[in-house]
């Protein structure tokens, strides 16, 4: 719930495509336990990003600490 709300409060509706970028994911953590449950949210690692699902999301939603991790492995 917290985090459908957080998502309503980024204004992200739940018919938009949206994708959410964080620096790493356990399958214990609770935004991943709570993400995979969420019908239009694809959950990401930053050094796991992709074009396809940068394209594929309406929006898109990144960590501070994910776009550090970003920058670190993507930059030439």
């Amino acid at each position: 719930k917290e985090l459908v709300a957080a998502l309503a409060r980024w204004g992200i509706v739940p018919e938009s495509k949206a994708l959410l970028i964080l620096s790493e994911i356990a399958d214990t953590d609770n935004v991943y336990l709570s993400a995979r449950n969420i019908e239009n949210l694809k959950l990401i690692a930053a050094d796991q990003l992709n074009v396809f699902d940068l394209l594929h999301a309406d929006k898109i939603v990144v960590t501070a600490s994910a776009l550090e991790k970003i920058q670190e492995v993507y930059s030439a």
